[in-house]
This record gives structure tokens, C-alpha cells and sequence, in this order.
């Protein structure tokens, strides 16, 4: 009885072995599982801080590069603004002389007197009925010329649509035309026609009294 006893006892004393060498593995295991995972999270932590910096990095990078940008920008405007407003004061120094020069023109020239000077701006400066006014004061009794008198100061010269104009004069394309708004008539003179005609080609039977 006793053997056997001994050999019962041997027997379970070697089963808790087993149970408590397979618990064991179990919590090396548990604890390796642990182990890993509290790694990956750690390198995860780690990993996500780099990407973070690396982040924060491009950004106040991303920031200088726009600033330096944006200031150089601000330098290259203000260069061009100053040139801009610089030829603007040298545009606007011509355009009053030029205008100074229109308005004193008429003073300063000795071919026609003042009185006799028009102001039309655009596209040519004056018309000049040169002898009008000494027809109004019954000094003379025809117009000496009729001139279309452009100013021009410096070195500037007549633009495309003023030389046509001038161009026209020369080549006689010139008329003198009278407007009747009651009969919706327009009456035209011209060196070929002195005595003026209407739109069909008729010179008018009743004319007023010409002096």
C-alpha cells in the first residue's frame, strides 16, 4: 500500500509540474505579447512625433519661402510703382506744357489775331476764320483763309487721324454744308460746288439775301 501510495504521489507531483511549467509559458508568453505591444505603441509614438516635426518643419519652411516671396514681390512693385509714378510726373510735365502751349498759342503767334481763333481740342486743336473779326467790324468783307491749326510742342508729331485731316485739306476734300432741321435738308458748297446743293444734286431756286 505504501508503494503504491508513493507511486500516486510521484505521478500528480509531476502533473502540477506540467500545469505550472504551462502556466508559466503562458505568462512569458502574455508577457512577450505585452513587451511587443508596448514597443510598436512606443515606436508608433515615435514615429508619429518625427512625422510631426517633419510636418511642422515643411510648414514654417513653406512659411519662410512664402514671406521671402511676398517681400519680394513687395520690393518689385514698389520699384515699379516708383517708375511708374516717375514717368507719370514726366507724361504730366509734357501734357501741361502742351496744354500751356494750346492755350497761350493763340497770343503767342503773329500769322492770325486771337479773336479770329476757335478752340475745337479734338482731333485738331483750333479752327481759325482768319478775317472774321475783321469782317464783324467792318474792316474787310471776305474770309482770308479758313485754317485748321494743330499745336504741337517738343518733338511730338501729328497722329494717323490728324494726318489724314491734313491730308483731306490738301487734297481739297473740304465743304461747307448748312443743316435745316424743318425740312430735314442739308445743303452743301464746295469748290465744285460755289452755289451749293441739297442731297438730290439741286441747287436751291429761293435763296436768302447774301451780303
Amino acid at each position: 500500500m505504501l508503494l503504491l501510495l508513493i507511486i500516486y504521489l510521484r505521478k500528480e507531483l509531476k502533473d502540477l509540474r506540467q500545469q505550472y511549467n504551462l502556466q508559466e509559458e503562458i505568462v512569458q508568453s502574455a508577457k512577450r505579447i505585452a513587451d511587443d505591444s508596448i514597443y510598436e505603441a512606443n515606436e508608433f509614438r515615435r514615429r508619429a512625433r518625427i512625422m510631426e516635426q517633419l510636418a511642422t518643419a515643411q510648414e514654417n519652411r513653406t512659411k519662410e519661402e512664402l514671406q521671402l516671396q511676398k517681400l519680394n514681390l513687395e520690393a518689385r512693385f514698389a520699384l515699379e510703382a516708383q517708375g511708374i509714378r516717375r514717368e507719370a510726373v514726366q507724361k504730366a510735365k509734357v501734357i501741361n506744357k502742351g496744354f500751356d502751349g494750346e492755350t497761350f498759342s493763340p497770343l503767342l503767334q503773329k500769322n492770325w489775331t486771337s479773336k479770329d481763333f476757335r478752340h475745337i481740342g479734338d482731333p485738331i486743336d483750333f479752327l481759325v476764320l482768319a478775317g472774321a473779326e475783321a469782317i464783324r467790324s467792318d474792316f474787310q468783307e471776305e474770309i482770308d483763309n479758313v485754317v485748321l491749326l494743330e499745336i504741337k510742342t517738343g518733338s511730338s508729331d501729328l497722329n494717323k487721324v490728324q494726318r489724314r485731316i491734313r491730308d483731306a485739306v490738301v487734297s481739297n476734300k473740304v465743304q461747307f454744308a448748312v443743316y435745316n432741321p424743318d425740312t430735314k435738308t442739308t445743303r452743301i458748297w464746295s469748290s465744285e460746288n460755289p452755289k451749293g446743293k441739297d442731297e438730290s444734286g439741286q441747287t436751291p431756286t429761293s435763296e436768302s439775301t447774301e451780303s
